[in-house]
């Protein structure tokens, strides 16, 4: 899933990566929060981030950080509490979602193929 959008990828396997499938994440690229930050990537970097998904993931996970420690000091008992037992919900740069007990959302995945852009 990671190669799919990276050109260092697609500069190492040249065009045999092209056909090949993968199962890619089930995100909101056209969600609000997401569009919002795109553009701004897009003005200060002149460019698409490397790997979508991760860049929303990584959002996401700092921003439920920062949930967490508005009301309480970091202690990983305490913030592993927060996100199987008081999150529910979250709609954020992913999307929306809930995380189960291992920390893995309910976005799911569907299956991709890699093809050549013309």
């Amino acid at each position: 899933m990671v190669a799919a959008p990276n050109p260092d990828a697609h500069e190492i396997a040249g065009k045999s990566i092209f056909g090949v499938y993968y199962m890619d994440p089930d995100y909101d690229p056209e969600g609000e929060l997401y569009s919002k930050f795109i553009k701004l990537y897009r003005n200060e970097y002149n460019s698409e981030p490397a790997v979508p998904f991760h860049v929303a993931s990584v959002i996401d996970s700092i921003e439920l950080l920062q949930r967490y420690l508005d009301h309480n000091s970091f202690t990983k008992e305490g913030f592993q509490n927060f996100l199987d037992h008081e999150l529910g919900e979250v709609c954020g740069y992913m999307g929306c979602y809930r995380l189960d007990s291992e920390g893995n959302s309910n976005l799911g995945f569907h299956s991709n193929q890699i093809v050549e852009k013309k």
